[in-house]
């Protein structure tokens, strides 16, 4: 046996965010992919087609210089692509018929007449695709044509900063809006208006839209993600910029009660959308509003829970005391997708919009405990507006070091904790304590507090370590209780 010393990768400010030992995903996806495959093998065409026939420019030969204009593959010969590039394969002479695909991985041919062209698609290496006229003696003689794909290769020239308000592309890319909020997703729904009057959000897109994911649909409607004329946008809608949600803004904000009418607005202006998109021609997309594809899941949508969960104890609410049942999704940041076509929402600040008053009684000890740790505190506080600051007539511009006797300048720039003075084998190898929400387990009976993210969001503020201080002195109570009964 040997000694060996574990470097963690990435660390957020103290917390480092694999102190398990396991490699980190930025040295996995390091050592697998280059950074050109890393951006396309993940990628199908059909995502790649939001980009549009403009992302040609930013393709690249071999050599590294941008080939600025879409491969052309003549019938009888062979032909150089990479990942992404509209590939034109030009008009079979005479009347041979239409270009059909021989081998190779499937693309979607977009044909025109005796001329096709089709998006090269995701590889990790060298392809070959081979494609001819139709019938089978055409596919053994001189109309068959060969493509070989390879990995993506980026190269493009690197915009200059600006103060323009607006987002600037490379030459060649373009920028499209797809959906704003507000925009109708259900067949009836009236164009958004934008002055604050505007409803039914559970049938509109949410605000705060983040975490994207393209799903492709064939011209049957079934999941396709080679297709790349339609498909399914998925996004959450985090948080909201109610300013501009209702005419006047929020109301009663302070004092309450809030309007019935914009606590529902708001409530579903957040959640997860499903929007069906197609291409119109050339590239130019459009949202389908009557689409029976399109949803909302807002807060309020019913939730029926399947599999080993349900049923549990941890589940049975007021609303679904058999606990089966639940409503919706709330502050959706993160996302992600199964390789079977589910997709994958993530809640954050889920506590925020929460609050219990007069029930502590009613509560386990083991249910106080997990809604303090969550942050949902027990009562609302009344509202408080600080007294406005006092500025003086004839405020002090200007300080002269010499006159007011200060020789010494402190500049503090940041800093490292020093736990050097600790007698005991606690720290990991970047010289952080190992703990678990503040218990040392290493050293028992050892805690810490005022750590950032110790135990909750706020842990590093005041607010926070008192929550943090009732948690850890439960914990010491049982310790020494339990030493107390060994004794």
């Amino acid at each position: 046996m040997h000694d060996s010393i574990v470097t963690t990768g990435y660390s957020d400010g103290e917390i480092d965010t694999n102190d398990n030992g396991n490699r980190d995903l930025a040295s996995v996806v390091s050592q697998r992919l280059s950074r050109r495959n890393a951006m396309f093998s993940g990628m199908t065409a059909s995502a790649l087609a939001f980009c549009g026939s403009s992302v040609l420019a930013g393709c690249t030969s071999d050599e590294g210089e941008s080939s600025g204009v879409a491969p052309l593959a003549q019938p009888g010969g062979v032909t150089l692509a990479r990942t992404g590039q509209m590939v034109s394969l030009a008009a079979l002479p005479g009347a041979t018929g239409e270009w059909v695909q021989v081998s190779g991985p499937e693309v979607e041919l977009a044909t025109a007449g005796r001329s096709a062209a089709f998006i090269a698609p995701a590889v990790e290496g060298p392809v070959e695709l081979v494609f001819a006229a139709a019938g089978a003696q055409a596919q053994q003689g001189a109309s068959r044509t060969i493509v070989k794909v390879g990995p993506a290769h980026l190269s493009f020239t690197a915009i200059a900063k600006n103060r323009n308000d607006l987002v600037t592309v490379p030459a060649g890319y373009s920028v499209t809006v797809m959906t704003r909020v507000g925009d109708p997703i259900a067949a009836g729904v009236a164009a958004y208006r934008n002055d604050g009057t505007d409803t039914d959000f559970a049938h509109r897109i949410g605000d705060h839209g983040d975490a994207l994911y393209y799903y492709g649909l064939g011209r049957n409607g079934e999941r396709n993600d080679r297709y790349s004329k339609r498909g399914l946008l998925v996004q959450n809608h985090e948080n909201l910029n109610v300013q501009y949600l209702h005419p006047n803004g929020p109301t009663n904000v302070s004092s309450g009660p809030r309007p019935e009418a914009e606590a529902i607005k708001e409530i579903e202006a957040h959640g997860v959308s499903v929007i069906e998109y197609r291409d119109k021609g050339d590239r130019q997309w459009e949202w389908v509003q009557d689409s029976t594809f399109n949803r909302r899941i807002t807060p309020n949508t019913p939730v029926e829970f399947r599999g080993p969960v349900r049923g549990a104890d941890f589940l049975k609410t007021a609303y679904s005391t058999d606990g089966t049942q639940g409503r919706g999704t709330i502050n959706n940041c993160a996302n992600g997708h199964t390789l079977w076509g589910t997709n994958l929402t993530c809640e954050e600040n889920w506590a925020g919009y929460f609050r219990r008053s007069g029930d502590d009684a009613a509560r386990t000890p083991r249910e106080l405990t997990a809604l303090r740790r969550y942050g949902v505190s027990g009562s609302i506080e009344p509202p408080h507006r600080p007294e406005p600051t006092r500025v003086e007539a004839s405020p002090p511009l200007g300080l002269d070091f010499g006159r007011a006797g200060i020789r010494t300048i402190l500049w503090a720039t940041g800093f490292r904790p020093d736990y050097s003075w600790l007698e005991v084998p606690v720290l990991d190898p970047k010289g952080n304590l190992r703990h678990d929400g503040g218990v040392v387990t290493e050293a028992p009976g050892l805690y810490v507090l005022g750590l950032p993210f110790l135990r909750r969001r706020k842990s590093s503020l005041m607010d926070g370590a008192g929550d943090d201080t009732r948690d850890l002195s439960a914990h010491l109570a049982a310790h020494l209780g339990a030493r107390s009964a060994v004794l």
